[in-house]
């Protein structure tokens, strides 16, 4: 029974809409976008539609499927790290919440 969940399920994520590239362009903030390289196709898509649609985002394929950061934090940390550090240098102080 598992693997017919599991089966539509997929096919469920498979048909849904993606966000419209228009919509990711006003995306201003740098974006680190981390995809297994086995991962669903649609979720690969997705991620390289962001990292094309947003002018500071990029993708990081790295082995494996979902979820990629407990199967290789090894590979993960380190890029997560490097665009905080990255980002860290770019961009100023944090905004003051609205009153």
């Amino acid at each position: 029974m598992l693997g017919c969940t599991g089966r539509l399920i997929t096919e469920d994520w498979q048909q849904r809409p993606e966000m419209p590239p228009e919509i990711l362009a006003k995306i201003e903030c740098p974006t680190l976008v981390i995809v297994g390289e086995h991962e669903l196709e649609f979720k690969r898509r997705q991620s390289h539609t962001i990292e094309a649609s947003a002018a500071n985002a990029r993708v990081a394929e790295v082995p494996g499927d979902h979820p990629v950061h407990l199967q290789y934090p090894d590979v993960v940390n380190p890029l997560v790290e490097e665009f905080l550090d990255t980002v860290s240098n770019t961009v100023g102080p944090a905004a003051s919440p609205p009153e």
